[in-house]
């Protein structure tokens, strides 16, 4: 082959290679744009007169609301003997307060929970991704009914809201006062939750409020930082407590606040890591207390507190969007269109009337039967047309159900038996959960035509790579590349993902000890000594003092001591120690990589790029938490054993090893599959106030430490490679270097996205879809352009060049 043709087929494959790359996040954004659509929802604010049932509206009990949200309260931080709501407990046992475990469903983030409980609907899986953007204004609810929409309407008094700002986010133009706090930024434990406490005094006394919402965040900040059992949860909880009994003494003895409903709820809990976002127990169980003097009247005088129990269910347990209904009936407003929620039952004693009980669950079914009309259509009714006049499917089942309870109410409307409300009660409260559970259960209403775009153009970019290779993929990074791809259809598979990694990274280095050479390589000279050593201390201060301030009970009292005098500055003290830290990494690696494109060693007897590394992992350190930190340790003998290998290793078993590092290290360090492992604990380190791009960018770089070190790693290995070519004269074999590994990369991430791809078509209706379907397709978003694109061809490519450039300078010198 002419050397021109050569040279012009290698443009073709790089070109190729770019292309394929390039279609990896629009492949990603074309199935996911038709696997997340906003479900259709019904216009409009819900009136009494379009409701089919009949009587007059039943009577408000209550004329004013507080609506308090406690984020993250986990139902046993409020019903255990190890709570600090002790006044609260007080109240249950008084008959003030009646409690619940509101069941929350998947995603439990802020948004969607918010959503559901407003709406008494079931958002979007996409709300957990919106929900991370604090300027996002798409997922607004001002043009959906909701029970704050309903109580504005009323015209008998202002909406005033302080706390988490998502709820000004949810409702433009909602509030007539207000102030909003930060809901990211987790490292304020105080400040937050004290910005909402101000206002609390001065709006008690005010008489020209209807609703009063206010979300505290810092019981979940601390959650995030240092888990349920943190030393910081019990003052929080003891302060929350605080608050409820400040509110509800203010409604026994003001007059203006007589009938005025208090509600006290988590908008999700929270695992046993302190995050949340998946469907454990402990995240999908959040407290909910409904609090009123009023309530006494119910005579329910409850056991509090309650043995410890590991499935988080206290009291009875609600649908969260079982809130929607409920207000509405006791604050006398409709109930909001869109809403699938049943009536809480144990609220109908406040109607002394039978007929106004089975009036409340009438309008409650009307209602949702307009959902399931939307739905279905007139073909529910098809089964009434059959010569046998049974219905089949669910949706036949549910019209014939609401009919049937139906024709009971109007025959006693119509002067009936008064005992047949007591026939239609229950059957009213049965056929209500019967639908909640069947119409959110439905499938979302997903584009499958763009889905399949999305999967055709995630196929072609797994192709390109493939032509774009210089060699064909090896039988071992095939294998690992189709089990892989196999795996992504089975949910057992995709939440236990982890063992796929450990074993198959075990496997690959007992089969590279086996038919490899065994040697050691030098270590790395630092860049000065006292310039290390100071940047080593500066980490190592702001790790300890990061512990002393969110974890210490991880320090022996002995070390706490020795420690006071010195990490006793704060949170503020926190963020001026990793600005120092971060400021002096900055600058060394900015010089690093300027003398690296200068062709200059900035150190003598090792490449630019193993200073990178050291600098890196540095950082990498402080980004990680505690516990995690040792695991450096591992990956530095990893990589030296790999690296005194370089000379006997194929292109080929590099990228291998590169990728299982990758992945293995990520799960190692505390990573899965589930929302809830995004762990935020780091996300705020050097950063005062909450600013998206930074917050997101150490966020990444928090969870995925491991696969950003390995990343890099792989850039000596392949340095390394490359000058053993270089010295062994293969024919021109070191051009290619760089380009192999990038094209076997490229072709693993989008074989694994084209799979991912498929799992969620194949399996949309799987019970599973948007609890472990859905969330590893955002992971895939994450893989493929934070890890991939971002790091492995991006931050990789740049130093694989430097290197590159260095070596030719050293090389003439």
């Amino acid at each position: 082959m002419s050397p021109r043709r050569s040279r012009d087929g290698g443009i073709l494959s790089t070109l190729l290679l770019v292309a394929a790359n390039l279609l990896v996040p629009i492949a990603i954004f074309v199935f996911g744009k038709g696997f997340f659509p906003y479900k259709p929802l019904l216009p409009g604010l819900a009136t009494y007169g379009e409701s089919s049932v009949y009587g007059e509206p039943p009577k408000a009990q209550f004329d004013k609301l507080v609506f308090m949200v406690v984020d993250a309260l986990r139902s046993d931080f409020v019903y255990t003997a190890n709570s600090g709501f002790k006044f609260t407990q007080s109240l249950i046992r008084d008959g003030g307060a009646l409690p619940f475990t509101a069941h929350a469903t998947s995603p439990t983030v802020t948004m969607p929970r918010l959503k559901a409980i407003t709406t008494g609907s079931i958002p979007s899986f996409l709300d957990v991704v919106l929900n991370l953007d604090e300027g996002d204004e798409s997922s607004s609810l001002a043009s959906q009914d909701t029970w704050l929409a309903q109580m504005k309407r009323k015209k008998k008094g202002k909406l005033v809201m302080y706390g988490d700002d998502t709820w000004l986010k949810l409702f433009p133009g909602m509030f007539d006062r207000f102030e909003g706090t930060t809901s990211f930024f987790v490292s304020d434990f105080t400040e937050v939750d004290s910005n909402v406490t101000r206002h609390v005094p001065e709006e008690l006394e005010r008489k020209d409020w209807n609703t009063l919402v206010l979300h505290y965040l810092g019981l979940d900040h601390i959650g995030h930082k240092g888990g349920p059992r943190s030393p910081h949860m019990l003052n929080k909880q003891h302060e929350m407590d605080g608050i409820v009994k400040q509110i509800y003494q203010a409604i026994e003895s003001k007059d203006h606040l007589k009938s005025t409903l208090f509600v006290v709820c988590g908008d999700h809990g929270m695992n046993d890591a302190g995050n949340h976002g998946a469907s454990s127990a402990g995240e999908t169980s959040p407290a909910l207390l409904f609090l009123s003097p009023k309530l006494k009247k119910l005579n329910k005088r409850l056991r509090a507190p309650l043995p410890e129990n590991p499935d988080f269910q206290y009291y009875d347990t609600v649908e969260q969007s079982d809130l929607a209904p409920t207000l509405a009936a006791l604050m006398g407003v409709p109930i909001s269109k869109n809403n699938l929620g049943a009536t809480i039952p144990d609220f109908l004693p406040f109607w002394s009337s039978s007929e106004v009980k089975a009036e409340i669950l009438m309008r409650n079914a009307d209602q949702i039967m307009q959902v399931a009309h939307a739905a279905f259509g007139q073909k529910m009714y098809e089964w009434s047309f059959k010569e046998d006049g049974k219905p089949e499917t669910d949706d036949e089942k549910l019209a014939a159900g609401y009919m049937e309870f139906e024709q009971l109410y109007q025959q006693v409307y119509r002067g009936a038996s008064p005992d047949l409300y007591q026939e239609m009660i229950p059957k009213a409260g049965n056929w209500l959960h019967e639908a909640q559970s069947f119409l959110s259960g439905m499938a979302s209403n997903y584009d499958t035509p763009q889905m399949l775009l999305g999967f055709g153009i995630a196929l072609s970019a797994l192709v390109l790579a493939l032509i774009s290779s210089p060699t064909l993929p090896s039988i071992p990074f095939s294998l690992v590349t189709l089990a892989y791809g196999a795996m992504m259809f089975a949910s057992s598979y995709v939440e236990e993902e982890q063992h796929f990694w450990y074993w198959g990274t075990t496997a690959w280095f007992g089969y590279l000890l086996q038919h490899l050479t065994f040697g050691l390589s030098s270590l790395p000279i630092w860049l000065s000594f006292a310039t290390s050593i100071g940047l080593v201390l500066a980490a190592f201060t702001f790790k300890v003092a990061f512990v002393v301030e969110d974890a210490p009970e991880l320090l022996t009292e002995f070390v706490k001591k020795m420690l006071e005098i010195n990490f006793s500055g704060g949170g503020r003290e926190l963020v001026e120690r990793a600005r120092a830290v971060f400021i002096g990494l900055g600058i060394l690696m900015a010089a690093s990589l300027g003398f690296m494109g200068a062709k200059k060693q900035i150190s003598q007897g090792q490449p630019g790029v193993f200073t990178a590394l050291t600098e890196l992992t540095l950082f990498l350190v402080t980004q990680s938490r505690v516990t995690d930190i040792p695991l450096f340790l591992l990956y530095n003998l990893q990589f030296r054993l790999l690296l005194s290998y370089v000379p006997e290793l194929e292109l080929g078993e590099i990228t291998l090893s590169s990728l299982l590092l990758q992945y293995a290290s990520f799960f190692a360090q505390g990573g899965s599959n589930a929302i809830s492992s995004i762990d935020l604990s780091s996300a705020y380190n050097g950063i005062a106030t909450y600013n998206a791009t930074f917050v997101g960018i150490l966020t990444f770089l928090s969870n995925w430490a491991g696969p950003v070190y390995w990343a890099v790693a792989t850039v000596i290995l392949l340095l390394s490679k490359r000058q053993h070519l270089l010295s062994r004269r293969r024919g021109g074999e070191e051009g290619n270097v760089y380009k192999l590994h990038v094209s076997l990369m490229t072709v693993f991430i989008t074989a694994a996205t084209a799979a991912v791809m498929g799992a969620c078509g194949v399996l949309r209706d799987h019970l599973f879809i948007w609890t472990v379907f859905s969330p590893k397709y955002l992971y895939v978003v994450a893989w493929a352009g934070g890890v991939h694109l971002g790091v492995n061809v991006g931050m990789g490519g740049l130093l694989y060049w430097l290197g590159v450039r260095e070596g030719s300078g050293r090389e003439k010198a």
